[in-house]
């Protein structure tokens, strides 16, 4: 007996767009924007979603939202989740369908649950995605990396660090041009130890997140501004003000080579930057606090 939801689902759809949709759910996931904003304006381009498979709609929806979300764009999320994924969402049994398209579901739970400080809720929706039977190691860790942060907004720092260092493992078991997720991993690190006032394990794993940077420049855009961030906060609190002011004067710089790189600023930056105009400002450096001022 096979019901009108499973007969609707297996559908045969495209194959290039579906290419197209991985290649955006891997931006995603890795926090490139600006090149999953490409595949979006590419996808919105060249096909008509309305003309293709129910499966091919619903993914299209799930990674939009995803997308928006990592945006801000809460308000558009949540309209495109009441008018094409709501229903979806109800449907008890997910199992009969693609795993692609389970593993767009269960990842933009997950981050639509963190986002809504359901935390707990949002593990156990990236859990169901690592239960997925799917060959993509890389993601898995980085999913992992998802958890972990759900830990560290739940204040359960020791799941954290055990689940970063477990990933850290796996991570390092991947091909070395696969291996570029450790510098996440690295920056929570060294999130948890400098909230549990661990600074010297916080400074060791930060600017280990940097030196990987080099091999890994794809990161740079997302990671390079929060980890001399950190890293100042940290010394901050050592009173070890040399290499304070030395990573301080490698923050301006970062986000000049970042404005001249035409990057936008990422949402988690804005506070970083307000928080180092302060610090200029108080300094006397006002060029420098000036620039920090015009970006927010």
């Amino acid at each position: 007996n096979v019901s009108h939801q499973q007969l609707v689902f297996e559908e045969v759809g495209n194959s290039d767009l579906e290419t197209l949709f991985i290649d955006l759910f891997n931006c995603l996931v890795r926090n490139q924007m600006l090149e999953a904003k490409q595949k979006l304006d590419e996808i919105e381009h060249n096909y008509s979603i309305q003309m293709e498979s129910p499966i091919a709609e619903i993914s299209y929806y799930l990674l939009v939202c995803i997308y928006q979300l990592k945006s801000w764009q809460f308000n558009e999320a949540q309209e495109i989740r009441e008018l094409f994924i709501h229903s979806f969402a109800k449907l008890i049994d997910k199992s009969f369908l693609p795993i692609e398209l389970q593993r767009y579901y269960y990842f933009y739970e997950g981050l639509r649950l963190n986002l809504a400080t359901s935390y707990l809720e949002s593990i156990n929706s990236y859990q169901k995605y690592l239960a997925l039977e799917h060959s993509d190691a890389k993601m898995n860790v980085m999913v992992e990396g998802y958890i972990a942060l759900n830990y560290i907004c739940l204040s359960q720092y020791e799941s954290a660090l055990k689940l970063i260092d477990s990933a850290l493992d796996k991570t390092k078991k991947l091909p070395l041009n696969q291996q570029g997720n450790k510098i996440q991993l690295l920056y929570f690190k060294g999130f948890v130890y400098y909230f549990i006032q661990f600074y010297d394990h916080a400074v060791t794993s930060l600017e280990a997140a940097l030196i990987s940077l080099e091999d890994y420049p794809e990161m740079e855009a997302e990671f390079r501004l929060i980890i001399h961030y950190r890293l100042v906060c940290t010394l901050q609190e050592m009173k070890a003000e040399s290499e304070k002011e030395t990573y301080l004067d490698a923050f301006y710089f970062s986000l000049i080579a970042k404005l001249q790189s035409n990057r936008p600023i990422l949402k988690n930056e804005y506070l970083p930057i307000a928080e180092l105009f302060v610090l200029f400002s108080e300094k006397g450096e006002l060029e420098k606090a000036e620039l920090l001022l015009a970006t927010l």
